[in-house]
C-alpha cells in the first residue's frame, strides 16, 4: 500500500494496486457501466467504479462538505431492466470532468438520475464543472431531485417525457449552458 496523491489519470492504476488518497482508502467499486450507480445507502469511505472508458469516484460528506460523486468520462447506460443509472441517497455534489454520459433506454419508465432519500424525501443535486466539461443524460425522465444548481460547463437533457424534474428550485450559474428537452406528454422543466 502506498500513500500519496492520485489525480485523473492514473486513478484506475491506484485503485488496482490499493494506493491511497490522503489518509482514506480507496475501495473498489467494480464496474457500472451498465448496472447503474445505486448510492441510496452511500459507502462509508472513497469508493471508485468504472463507467464505460472512464470512471466515478464517489467521497461521502465529512464535516460541512456534502456527498460528492465525481464523474470522469463516465459513461453509464442501463438495460430496459433497470430503472435508474445513477441513485442517490443525500444531498449531492456532482462534479464533472470530461464528457459523461448517463442513459437509461426504458422507453416506459425509469430516470436518469435520481436523488430521493430512502424516506421518499428529494434532495438537493450540484452539478458543477468547468470549462470543456459536458453531462449528456437520455431517459424517460431525466432528473428526479429537489432544489438544483447547475454551475457551469454543459447539460444537456433528453427526456423521452420529462426532463429536468426539480421538486423546489433549479438554479443556473457561472455560464453553465443547459438544453432541456421533453416529449409530447410531457415537459423540458418541471
Amino acid at each position: 500500500t502506498t500513500t500519496g496523491s492520485v489525480s485523473g489519470a492514473n486513478i484506475d492504476q491506484a485503485v488496482e494496486a490499493d494506493t491511497y488518497i490522503g489518509d482514506s482508502d480507496i475501495k473498489n467499486g467494480g464496474d457500472v457501466s451498465t448496472s447503474g450507480l445505486n448510492l441510496k445507502v452511500a459507502p462509508e469511505q472513497i469508493t471508485y467504479y468504472r463507467a464505460g472508458s472512464g470512471y466515478a469516484l464517489f467521497t461521502p460528506a465529512q464535516d460541512e462538505n456534502l456527498d460528492t460523486l465525481l464523474l470522469h468520462g463516465a459513461v453509464i447506460e442501463t438495460n430496459a431492466n433497470l430503472d435508474t443509472p445513477i441513485s442517490l441517497g443525500s444531498d449531492t455534489l456532482i462534479k464533472l470532468e470530461g464528457e459523461n454520459v448517463i442513459k437509461n433506454i426504458n422507453a416506459d419508465r425509469g430516470v436518469g438520475i435520481r436523488a430521493i432519500a430512502l424516506s421518499g424525501e428529494e434532495q438537493a443535486l450540484t452539478f458543477e464543472s468547468g470549462s470543456g466539461a459536458s453531462l449528456d443524460v437520455s431517459a424517460w425522465q431525466c432528473t428526479n431531485a429537489g432544489d438544483m444548481t447547475i454551475s457551469g460547463g454543459r447539460v444537456n437533457i433528453n427526456g423521452s417525457v420529462y426532463g429536468i424534474c426539480s421538486q423546489d428550485n433549479l438554479i443556473i450559474q457561472n455560464g453553465a449552458q443547459v438544453f432541456a428537452k421533453g416529449g409530447e406528454y410531457g415537459a423540458a422543466i418541471m
